[in-house]
């Protein structure tokens, strides 16, 4: 009876996890919070249940999941939502990723996990003709490096991993004007973000397929100011 009502607490979008704000109270369903045995038994099927979005980094997220005994709450944990940042440093031509170490560990605790969805915020990726078009293997390495996602190998029961792009800014061509470059952004992502999109689905897929594990592995991406331009252009 206890199962039926916390299966029915079930959300059509994910549980927020945010770093500063991870309260039991308003993360759990009451009857969660009755005694603790109920805390351990239907906290961990709830978590089960549901889909959680770790909103920032995930120590804190960690340290309750870690509360739970004989390791529960890593257990428990099937759906999870991560977010991390891509920069193309135009001045240096380098690449930087900006995340929490903390967030891949999370995962490779998680040994029941089944689906995880990892958002990247592509930003100051260009695509003017000064730039080449083409990202070199030696950078998709290094980035493939410093995203360390080849954690996701050994994710065992892993069916489902959903790559999101959100592409956030812009760089003028030479020449044109702000609308210009909107207008020709409407083509789609950039081709420096298409190749590390590409690059990193590939990447996965093939190690998957290496190690005999069937995991779907899915693109998509979302360019912020297109949206802008097609509400006011």
């Amino acid at each position: 009876m206890i199962y039926g009502y916390v299966n029915g607490l079930q959300y059509d979008t994910p549980v927020e996890i945010w770093g500063w704000d991870l309260s039991m109270a308003k993360l759990l369903p009451p009857i969660c919070l009755v005694n603790k045995q109920l805390w351990v038994e239907a906290s961990t099927f709830f978590i089960e249940k549901n889909v959680l979005d770790v909103c920032t980094d995930a120590r804190d997220m960690s340290g309750w999941l870690h509360s739970f005994p004989d390791n529960e709450g890593y257990a428990a944990v099937r759906k999870l939502k991560l977010s991390s940042e891509l920069s193309y440093e135009e001045y240096s031509g380098s690449y930087g990723v900006e995340y929490e170490p903390d967030n891949l560990e999370l995962v490779a605790r998680c040994p029941n996990i089944r689906n995880i969805k990892l958002k990247y915020r592509l930003r100051n990726f260009g695509w003017s003709s000064e730039k080449r078009e083409k990202l070199e293997d030696s950078e998709l390495d290094r980035i493939w490096s410093d995203l360390r996602l080849s954690v996701l190998f050994d994710c065992k029961n892993l069916e489902q991993v959903k790559l999101r792009y959100i592409i956030t800014s812009i760089e003028h061509n030479d020449g044109g004007s702000y609308a210009e470059d909107l207008a020709e952004r409407r083509r789609g992502p950039t081709p420096e973000a298409v190749d590390v999109m590409e690059g990193i689905k590939n990447l996965l897929e093939r190690g998957f397929t290496e190690r005999g594990m069937n995991v779907s592995v899915e693109n998509t991406s979302h360019n912020i100011l297109l949206d802008l331009w097609e509400e006011f252009g």
